[in-house]
């Protein structure tokens, strides 16, 4: 008897057959949540643009370059109250800047003609549905709580990946069969086939997804384990002194838009990012290739109090593997690696379709359960129901 030609009778494997049940009866309905909602986010952006499409995508002269530091001043002005957190150029996605703003706890997204300088519209970025989606998604509606959760599931989805490639293999005369639907067949053996293809054809990106997802609750933990076999660069800024606050008048932006210039002299503005609290940094960003994409950007950092050049960070160049590997999880995940023409779409609809693998996984798993347990147990329950009546009725 051996695993390679008749697997079925192996007592190890039967245990991780139960493993693999019971790990998917219990992640199940979970599964089917980040199945879906993940799929939905994967066109988030597009979305977006359509819904507010009057408003991130006016008609402007092409020509127009944006003063992004007389535009801030205006958001200061029409918004009394509420803090400046960053205002960005135009990019190929949405043709208005766009400036975001932060009161108490609340976060605003307005965007702006870029000649005139007028409010077009503005988008509540907590109370979006987009927004809700994506703390759905990410955080199961619970904060931090909620973001373990998903780390913990992401560890279980593993878990149930691993076992699910074991148990899948049905020998080597009649493995092929496994990775095919025959619809010919009664609704039975369609339902185990369709959950034996599936789960065979998507274990790499189930298998991506929990540990990409499981990354995101535990960023630090992984890139120390990235870090032992790679350098991962975690360039850190030096905080603001912040006995200087105060002592020197604002920095004048343009000065430092200039400054970031001359230090990224062939790369053009991107943005401008304004630090929450004391001990954050003014950052520029100046776009090496494509405005907007901040992975070829040089990050500029300067001191809020000061003006001070602290450093720069040219993201995307002289990337060590470890940092090659962390540069790539989120992409990865969420199906962006392939930018935004062609063939970024049709990645993305690959994601989306690879996105409802978890629903159906579960739903022919919980039928296939259904079918050699459930339902046996459902007939016998039903058996005895009469002679319970009866002895009730007797009595």
């Amino acid at each position: 008897m051996s695993f390679l030609t008749r697997p079925q009778f192996l007592s190890w494997r039967k245990l991780l057959f139960q493993i693999h049940l019971w790990v998917g009866i219990g992640l199940g309905l979970y599964m089917f949540l980040m199945g879906v909602t993940g799929a939905a986010l994967v066109f988030r952006e597009e979305m977006q643009h359509a819904m507010h499409r009057e408003i991130m995508n006016p008609v402007v002269s092409s020509s127009v370059t944006p003063d992004l530091v007389a535009l801030r001043e205006t958001l200061q002005r029409e918004y009394p109250g509420s803090r400046v957190t960053g205002i960005y150029m135009p990019t190929e996605e949405h043709s208005s800047v766009a400036g975001f703003l932060r009161k108490e706890k609340e976060n605003l997204a307005v965007y702006m003609d870029p000649a005139s300088g007028a409010v077009l519209g503005t988008i509540d970025s907590e109370k979006s549905f987009l927004r809700w989606l994506q703390q759905l998604h990410f955080n199961l509606l619970s904060g931090r709580t909620g973001r373990i959760v998903n780390g913990v599931g992401g560890v279980f989805l593993l878990l149930l990946s691993l076992t699910g490639m074991v148990i899948w293999w049905p020998g080597m005369k009649r493995w092929r069969r496994s990775t095919v639907v025959d619809f010919r067949r009664k609704w039975k053996r369609v339902n185990w086939d369709l959950h034996s293809a599936t789960g065979f054809w998507t274990l790499a990106i189930l298998m991506l997804w929990a540990i990409t997802g499981a990354y995101f609750t535990w960023p630090a933990e992984f890139r120390a384990a990235v870090n032992f076999f790679s350098p991962v660069s975690l360039a850190k800024a030096p905080a603001p002194d912040v006995a200087n606050k105060g002592k020197y008048p604002p920095p004048d932006l343009r000065k430092l838009i200039a400054e970031a210039q001359q230090k990224s002299p062939n790369a053009r503005l991107s943005g401008i990012s304004f630090p929450n609290d004391d001990r954050g940094q003014v950052r520029v960003f100046m776009a090496r290739e494509k405005v907007g994409d901040f992975d070829t950007s040089d990050q500029h950092y300067f001191d809020q109090f000061t003006g001070r050049h602290l450093m720069v960070v040219r993201r995307g160049l002289n990337a060590s593997a470890g940092d090659v590997v962390v540069a790539w999880i989120a992409p990865l995940h969420f199906g962006t690696f392939a930018g935004d023409g062609t063939a970024g779409v049709a990645v993305k609809i690959l994601w989306l379709l690879l996105g409802l693998a978890p629903p159906v996984l579960f739903v022919t798993g919980f039928l296939m359960y259904w079918n050699r347990s459930l339902s046996k147990k459902w007939v016998r329950l039903k058996a005895r129901q009469p002679e319970r009546v009866d002895t009730a009725v007797a009595a």
